[in-house]
């Protein structure tokens, strides 16, 4: 069995009816949903005031959009040495190849990792790529322009 988050308007009844009284058992019936489920979801957002199903909504999507994210280049010192890198000119490439024989000490850091450092903790380091972009495009959303065709171009096969 795979677990589903609770969806807006089944946050809005349960708020609706547990303000009415109904009894968790009688609203797990309803919205077919274990009671288990209900009673962490309550618990998990109630406030001073109650629940807000409004509250409970916005503060799932927060951490929906933040749950698959990590730091990059953890180390306090690899953050050091590859910002005095960056300054100096060096592509996040050619950090990413020279580190691990520079700074034995230093993991080893792949180049997409550190232009991830530098997009989302360090948008002061843009400047020092050799392309600074202010965004980052990923590749598949890219829209590529056709190629003109040769003008007056005979085939293969007339030729």
């Amino acid at each position: 069995m795979t677990y589903k988050h609770l969806t807006s308007k089944e946050r809005d009844q349960l708020a609706v009816w547990r303000s009415k009284g109904f009894s968790l058992r009688k609203i797990s019936e309803r919205l077919k949903r274990s009671i288990g489920t209900l009673s962490r979801e309550l618990h998990r957002n109630r406030g001073r005031h109650g629940y807000f199903a409004q509250n409970a909504q916005k503060k799932s999507d927060q951490q929906l959009a933040t749950e698959h994210t990590r730091m990059r280049l953890k180390s306090h010192v690899l953050r050091l040495e590859v910002e005095k890198m960056l300054v100096k000119g060096w592509s996040p490439e050619i950090i990413a190849g020279r580190i691990p024989g520079y700074r034995k000490d230093l993991a080893s850091i792949s180049p997409e990792a550190i232009y991830q450092w530098i997009y989302t903790d360090r948008p002061d380091l843009i400047g020092c790529l050799v392309r600074a972009h202010p965004k980052r495009w990923p590749r598949r959303y890219r829209k590529y322009a056709p190629r003109p065709g040769i003008p007056r171009r005979v085939p293969l096969t007339e030729r």
